[in-house]
This record gives C-alpha cells, sequence and structure tokens, in this order.
C-alpha cells in the first residue's frame, strides 16, 4: 500500500492495547497482597501472581477460534467485558481460590483482547510493514506494564481498590477499539497475493 503509515492505526490498533497493559500492570504488584489479605500461604500468593500467564497460554487456542469465528472488534468486545466482570468479582471475592478463578477468567479474556488486537494489525497492514507494526504492538504493550505500577499506585489513587481499577481499563480499551475502521478482507486479501507473487 503506498503511502502508508504506521501512525494511521496508531488509536485504533496500538492505543487499546497500551489501555489494558497498563490495567494489568497497575494491579499485578498488589494481587499477593490481596491474597495474603484474604488468608492465602505466601507460596500462594505467589503463585496467584502467575495465574494471569497461566489464563493467556491455555487460552490461546480457543481464543484464535473466537477470533476467527466472530471478527476481531466483537471479540475484542467480549474480552473486555468478560475481564471486567472478572476484576469486579476479583474486587469482591472473600476467598484466596475465588480470586485465583477470577484471575484465571481475566487472563483467559486477555488471550482474547491479545490475538484480536495481532489479527486486526495483520489485516490492516502491507505485508512489507507487518513485522514492524507486530513488533510496535509488542512494544506498547511492554511499555503499558512498565507504568501501570506507577499510575495504578499514584498519589490520586492512593487507597482506591486495584480490582476496580483494573476493572475500568478494558472498558476504555473497548471503547477505544470502536474506532477502529473496518477491514476491507477482500482487498486485503489481493494485497496479500500480489505482494506474495513478487
Amino acid at each position: 500500500m503506498p503511502g502508508f503509515s504506521l501512525w494511521r492505526i496508531a488509536v485504533p490498533a496500538f492505543g487499546p492495547t497500551v489501555l489494558n497493559a497498563v490495567g494489568q500492570g497497575a494491579v499485578l504488584p498488589v494481587v499477593a497482597l490481596s491474597a495474603l489479605q484474604l488468608g492465602a500461604s505466601v507460596g500462594f500468593a505467589a503463585f496467584l501472581v502467575g495465574v494471569l500467564g497461566i489464563g493467556q497460554f491455555a487460552g490461546s487456542l480457543p481464543a484464535g477460534a473466537l477470533v476467527v469465528r466472530i471478527g476481531e472488534r466483537r471479540a475484542l468486545l467480549v474480552a473486555a467485558v468478560v475481564s471486567a466482570v472478572a476484576w469486579c468479582a476479583a474486587m469482591v471475592v472473600r476467598t484466596p481460590w475465588l480470586l485465583g478463578i477470577s484471575l484465571l477468567v481475566a487472563g483467559l479474556a486477555g488471550a482474547v483482547f491479545s490475538l484480536a488486537r495481532q489479527s486486526y494489525v495483520t489485516e490492516v497492514v502491507p505485508v512489507e510493514l507487518r513485522a514492524r507494526a507486530l513488533s510496535t504492538l509488542g512494544g506498547v504493550s511492554r511499555i503499558g506494564l512498565f507504568i501501570g505500577p506507577f499510575l495504578g499506585r499514584s498519589p490520586g489513587t492512593t487507597g482506591a481498590c486495584p480490582a476496580r481499577t483494573a476493572s475500568a481499563w478494558p472498558v476504555r480499551s473497548a471503547r477505544s477499539s470502536c474506532c477502529s475502521p473496518p477491514v476491507n478482507r477482500r482487498a486485503r486479501t489481493n494485497r496479500s497475493r500480489s505482494s506474495g507473487c513478487r
């Protein structure tokens, strides 16, 4: 695509990823502390910190099937709603096991979110810029995870429930994703074929 720039998809593709990563980063440092307050052992509290990653790993294959079936935008909205519900549940549970289940569901939703973002980027970005776009997508995700803990415990949020803070970010991610321009799949397929024949 002549004249294509990654800035054209900066908000619809990279913006939701940053918001979601910031939300995760804001809540991860206090997951173990919350588990300890609920009566978990030190070892189990440490395990709960990794439950999000376990959920993302376990949900990768089902997430791919879901994205193919209902499309990137709908999958992203479903993931955002499920993630928000899971974090709200984590806010009110009273046992470590229920906290772990909430984190697992949030991880499963995170897998759908990540794959939907990657699928969208591969659809709208030309083949010659696809590797750069996907690496940028991964980079902004790590940036969000880095700045999340600072924003989650900033002076303005001191004393706020971390689960409530995190549950707001997926909703904002879905809202910004609604700005994503529709993907012309037929034109996208034709461009990919023509690029592969060169």
